[in-house]
């Protein structure tokens, strides 16, 4: 396909997506060492606009979390992730039997930390500071991935942020349609809305919401130039629905559009204890404008870790919306759309439902979790190591020896207590 130019352009816009692979860090700083790399990167394309995946705000709050038993899970978790430092991997790999006998699950930890509001608080001025002195460092809008966000508590939403190169907050973004709550009291935002930056007029759909095409339609006609998508989901026919979904908000609403996923192992997923990350990121637009069939400028093979580059050019999408009598938007008919804009009817309900139907305007309690029994409660056959016996383990400060020693002593003490045990009920 040619590409099709109408008129003279030079709004030109060089925009950075990343595709990032989950990783539980130990520190704060290597979190941001690790986002000021693809940062760098960016800046050394010429990027003027970058955006991350969902889920930066969780892995951010990894290495936030306290007490010993957090830190077991969270070192257990580490060793799910092939580019950790040996070391690191060798400490998450003799710390995963003693994190299952003393059921330090780290989706659990993390779950429980997000539930105290002091927490959510301590997390969200953590990401807002670092992305924005991100952006202001590297002269970048920056798309900060995704957050949790207070909300009236117990609720909290789940929001992007969005930073100017002067490190100032442009806007933020909550997802308003939900099918999987992420975490217990996750609830829909209310609003969309057009975030306006120096690197275009940016609309931001996260997770589910690109499946609902009113979503970005809404978007386009409040101004956007650019739709972006933000995701992370380990089932493949939910990432093969979201690619399609988002190549047709692209196509029916005449935008440029970034689709950023997170790859690799997603440590907060509870329903599987392997859950990996897939979706393969893009960048795309019109094709008459990108001259490409499918619209696509750029796009990752497969889903690991990396960076794309794609050139936007809004003024000749502007020039297309105006002037093309091939453009979409020329033969728009929203007289005999009205019906779009209508809730969907449900029925009724039944008269004996009636009563324990949820109100429509309040957020259903999730469920209370099923308790862990009681330590002291262990069936004969689980025995419980002392603190002592794999506190080092987590300690980041013990040296190799040290993790080594600890967690050979304290396997040789579980051993020994399992046949000690083993000898009893037998």
């Amino acid at each position: 396909m040619r590409r099709c130019d109408v008129g003279n352009s030079s709004t030109t816009v060089h925009a950075a997506c990343v595709q990032y692979q989950a990783r539980v860090e130990a520190s704060v700083e290597a979190y941001q060492e690790t986002i000021e790399r693809f940062a760098g990167m960016a800046r050394e394309r010429h990027a003027e606009l970058l955006v991350l995946p969902e889920g930066m705000g969780l892995l951010l709050a990894a290495p936030l979390l306290t007490g010993t038993r957090s830190r077991l899970a969270r070192a257990a978790a580490s060793a799910a992730d092939p580019r950790r430092p040996l070391k690191d991997r060798a400490r998450g790999l003799l710390a995963r039997p003693l994190a299952g006998i003393l059921r330090a699950d780290y989706a659990a930890a993390l779950m429980e930390w997000l539930e105290n509001p002091d927490n959510l608080g301590r997390l969200v001025e953590a990401y807002i500071q670092m992305y924005a002195k991100l952006a202001r460092r590297y002269q970048l809008v920056i798309v900060a991935g995704t957050c949790p966000h207070p909300a009236t508590p117990p609720l909290a939403l789940h929001s992007t942020y969005v930073f100017g190169p002067d490190g100032a907050l442009l806007g933020r973004q909550d997802q308003t349609h939900i099918l999987r709550p992420r975490w217990r009291g996750h609830a829909p935002g209310n609003n969309l809305a057009v975030i306006h930056t120096p690197a275009g007029n940016i609309g931001v759909l996260i997770g589910e919401d690109i499946l609902f095409p009113e979503t970005a339609r809404a978007l386009a006609g409040a101004g956007a130039d650019i739709l972006v998508h933000l995701a992370a989901v380990h089932e493949a026919e939910i990432a093969h629905a979201m690619h399609i979904a988002f190549q047709a908000r692209i196509i029916e609403n005449e935008l440029y559009g970034i689709e950023c996923f997170l790859v690799g192992h997603i440590p907060w997923r509870r329903e599987r204890q392997e859950a990996h990350g897939i979706g393969t990121s893009c960048i795309a637009g019109p094709a008459p404008i990108t001259g490409r069939v499918d619209g696509i400028i750029a796009g990752m093979g497969s889903a690991v870790e990396g960076l794309l580059i794609g050139e936007l050019d809004l003024e000749q999408l502007h020039a297309w919306w105006e002037q093309s009598p091939g453009s979409l938007r020329q033969a728009v008919r929203p007289e005999i759309y009205r019906a779009v804009a209508l809730p969907v009817r449900r029925p009724a309900p039944a008269a004996a439902e009636a009563e324990t139907a949820p109100r429509p305007d309040r957020i259903p309690e999730a469920p209370e979790p099923a308790p862990h029994e009681a330590l002291e409660k262990e069936e004969p056959g689980t025995p419980v190591p002392a603190e002592e016996d794999w506190k080092a383990i987590v300690d980041e400060t013990a040296s190799d020896e040290e993790i080594v020693r600890s967690a050979l002593e304290a396997l040789a003490k579980e051993q020994d207590e399992w046949e000690r045990r083993r000898d009893i009920w037998d």
